[in-house]
């Protein structure tokens, strides 16, 4: 039975809205609850992989397994090709959810193709003389990526359509699979790089079975959409969406670019430091879920008061937890991933800030996406893309890799000052005026 969406007024012609109730409330502000909860828990699993890929390869090896899934990992939600927004907005205005489903697992499947298919193109073509023995790994890792798309593809229906509990046990139970068996196979004294990369297209290809649950029906028959007009309604998004990633993920490949030929035991300490940083990302990332489905409701646009509320209250969580993060960092760090990796702490320490605007971009980016405005942010990336490249080439000679993550803090300042002004023009233009 298809759930049914505010989009068409339940009240008969003339019938007063009723207010929610307490009990209303009260589930509302429970599914927030478990979904920043689940949040935590995503991420957490995140650190809980990095600290198993940090002891269990050591810092040159973790390097090298940065170097192999690099491509996987930057073009993951570029070759999505938009589907997450694509599918969540259809989801929340279509009738028929089975349909929709296999819209968007015939979409996760070419997507898919594309993207292992760039991921090894790029590989073969600058992975450097000295590190060609990582190019199978490479192809490995562009399968399990492949793997993954065809999943949060589908997933996404969900979130259109606000089954939250399911969303949310599905990105659990997804973010868990990797690090459990990973620890359960180096129990067993297998300790390489190829050993990680074919754990993780295994757990990659395995949660796939998720799309399953929810699926009322066939996946063969009629889609709610074809592909072609999935992908002319997804360029916009598209567009968004990869530049958005070229700029996050550009970091990491100009310190591979970088060091991957010299010195991989600093590659894998920036690696290693960015899930620790990560965990920035944790509030933003459940905010710009609830920010997302409201926006997606013409009617239920938000005010300029709600808007400054919830940026401020964003603003002061983020510089708190950083304060926060950044004074464990030296205790933690070395505790997690042991003494090997003493040259992660300076790196997490100066991600902290990109994390935590990187976290607020993201918030402003859902609202924007859910309007139907993605393409408005694409002019601010191509600037944080050149401020990121200009910074950690013209600082290299002095701050030598701390170059890098100074310009994606600088970036991503810049885009969150200019996407949040897109937010506001928006609000402003479609809050219903105040009555007199």
């Amino acid at each position: 039975m298809t759930q049914q969406h505010e989009s068409i007024s339940p009240y008969e012609p003339g019938e007063i809205p009723i207010e929610r109730t307490w009990l209303d409330k009260l589930r509302s502000v429970s599914g927030v609850a478990s979904t920043i909860g689940v949040s935590f828990g995503v991420f957490g699993f995140f650190a809980i992989q990095g600290i198993i890929l940090a002891r269990m390869l050591g810092p040159i090896g973790r390097g090298e397994f940065a170097v192999a899934n690099l491509y996987a990992q930057a073009l993951m939600y570029i070759g999505l090709l938009g589907a997450p927004e694509l599918f969540a907005r259809l989801a929340a205005n279509h009738e028929n959810e089975v349909e929709v489903r296999r819209a968007a697992g015939r979409y996760g499947i070419f997507a898919g193709l594309v993207t292992a298919t760039a991921c090894i193109v790029l590989s073969f073509l600058t992975t450097s003389n000295s590190q060609q023995y990582l190019l199978p790994m490479a192809f490995v890792c562009a399968a399990a990526t492949a793997a993954q798309q065809i999943r949060l593809s589908v997933q996404a229906i969900d979130h259109g359509r606000r089954q939250m509990l399911r969303y949310n046990v599905c990105r659990m139970i997804a973010a868990a699979l990797f690090p459990i068996v990973l620890l359960a196979v180096w129990s067993t004294g297998r300790s390489s790089v190829p050993t990680a990369c074919w754990t993780l297209l295994i757990c990659s290809v395995a949660t796939v079975a998720l799309c399953q649950w929810g699926m009322n029906g066939s996946w063969l028959g009629r889609p709610a959409i074809g592909l072609l007009d999935s992908l002319k309604m997804a360029k916009s998004i598209t567009g968004s969406v990869a530049i958005n990633e070229l700029m996050e993920r550009l970091d990491l490949v100009l310190i591979v670019w970088f060091l991957s030929s010299t010195k991989l035991e600093i590659v894998g300490a920036y690696a290693a430091a960015i899930p620790v940083a990560g965990v920035m990302m944790i509030i933003p990332n459940a905010a710009a879920l609830y920010i997302f489905n409201r926006a997606a409701r013409a009617h239920e646009t938000p005010t300029q008061s709600e808007m400054w509320t919830a940026i401020g209250g964003l603003v002061a969580l983020q510089v708190s937890f950083g304060i926060l993060l950044a004074v464990a960092i030296p205790f933690l760090l070395p505790f997690m991933y042991g003494e090997r990796f003493e040259s992660a702490i300076m790196f997490a320490e100066v991600l902290i800030p990109a994390a935590a605007l990187r976290g607020l971009l993201q918030s402003a980016d859902a609202y924007l996406r859910a309007r139907g405005r993605s393409t408005v942010s694409i002019p601010p990336r191509f600037v944080g893309v050149a401020i990121i490249l200009v910074t950690s080439f013209v600082g290299w000679s002095w701050l030598g890799p701390y170059a890098v993550p100074l310009g994606l803090t600088l970036a991503q300042l810049y885009c969150f000052f200019a996407v949040l002004s897109k937010v506001q023009r928006d609000i402003s233009q479609n809050s219903p005026a105040p009555t007199v």
